[in-house]
């Protein structure tokens, strides 16, 4: 997926040898500008009315759904084989959960938990009473939720991207819609005022966007 979004991303750099350099420079000054300011905010980006319906439409939107479905049915199977087979109810669950990290990192279980990390199943079923049989379900069971929970982040991530390769594509009369890019775009206007071939050297053939597809 990341080259494929690394491939489109070229594609719309090479695209500006056929536009005035001028032009060009100040785009590519624009969009690093904006996504340097916005690459960890992506409710920002999406402000955009036009890239926010082309995102909604998108194959990765479904997806971030239908993996957030698989986490919530995961972890009510999780909670409902907890309940049956060691009488623990869902908060005593979490508990356990909430202290059963491979953490290699040495951070506290609260910020392990934050992080939403992955569970150790081991670590998990060493606190819990039960038969062999029950412990060893009980990891798959953990495993399945783990997966579900990191398919939701790869989601994510991807969008994030997307999100970035979808805003490059915009005309600019689109990316004008947002206030805070117009902005930049001036500023990068009076640069180009103050020292042009400096700023169309600097500028025209930029390929410091590829940077937030990383």
């Amino acid at each position: 997926m990341i080259k494929l979004l690394s491939i489109i991303v070229l594609g719309l750099l090479l695209s500006g040898c056929f536009k005035d350099p001028k032009e060009v420079a100040l785009e590519n000054c624009a969009n690093s500008k904006f996504m340097e300011d916005n690459r960890y905010f992506y409710k920002d980006i999406v402000n955009n009315p036009l890239l926010a319906k082309k995102l909604d439409k998108s194959i990765v939107t479904g997806n971030i759904k239908a993996s957030r479905l698989n986490i919530k049915n995961s972890k009510k199977t999780m909670m409902e084989f907890a309940d049956k087979n060691f009488n623990l109810n869902e908060d005593e669950t979490y508990v356990i959960l909430n202290k059963s990290y491979n953490n290699t990192e040495g951070l506290s279980d609260e910020v392990m938990t934050l992080l939403e990390m992955d569970h150790d199943p081991e670590a998990a079923i060493d606190k819990i009473n039960g038969t062999n049989e029950q412990k060893d379900q009980f990891k798959e069971i953990i495993k399945d939720y783990n997966r579900h929970r990191a398919m939701l982040k790869l989601n994510i991530r991807f969008r994030e991207k997307l999100t970035t390769v979808k805003f490059l594509e915009l005309k600019m009369k689109d990316k004008f819609l947002l206030e805070e890019y117009q902005e930049l775009y001036q500023k990068c206007e009076r640069t180009f005022n103050e020292l042009p071939s400096s700023f169309i050297n600097k500028w025209e053939h930029n390929t410091e966007l590829k940077e937030f597809l990383n």
